[in-house]
């Protein structure tokens, strides 16, 4: 199960950066109606989500290979994987929505539902906090990793 969560977040932030992208293509604004993705700050902020994203999937895969290997240090990768790829989830999908403005809070976007999944990802057992908390002692050598 620790292995598989941070897959879910990545799931979700795949889904709200797709729709960010697409959004941005589809969207025109008056008077010239050009495509907000021709703005600069759009194209940061796509190009910010896609960063975030391939850092939490590179982080996962690392973390499911040494799993796979019994490396000793799976159990530390496992958490910060979780909460990498949460904090992801929530950071792409508030992006996400913000590039959507109000119409993203509509039921006709996806991306109202998607910042809701996001959010669930960080309660789910271990809370960022908690790890962080585990994370920081097994590092500082006050407690053992523990699988």
């Amino acid at each position: 199960i620790a292995l598989g969560l941070p897959w879910i977040s990545i799931g979700i932030a795949e889904a709200a950066l797709a729709f960010a992208i697409s959004y941005a293509k589809e969207r025109k604004l008056p008077p010239e109606n050009r495509a907000i993705a021709e703005m600069q700050w759009v194209q940061f902020s796509v190009a910010e989500m896609s960063l975030r994203l391939e850092a939490a999937r590179a982080l996962a895969m690392r973390a499911a290979i040494a799993t796979d290997q019994r490396e000793p240090d799976f159990p530390v990768l496992q958490m910060q994987a979780k909460v990498v790829a949460n904090e992801a989830a929530v950071a792409i999908t508030t992006a996400a929505m913000e590039l959507a403005g109000g119409s993203g809070y509509m039921r006709t976007h996806p991306i109202e539902r998607y910042l809701r999944d996001a959010m669930s990802g960080p309660l789910m057992a271990w809370s960022p906090a908690v790890i962080r908390d585990f994370l920081g002692k097994a590092l500082l050598g006050l407690q053992p990793p523990r699988p």
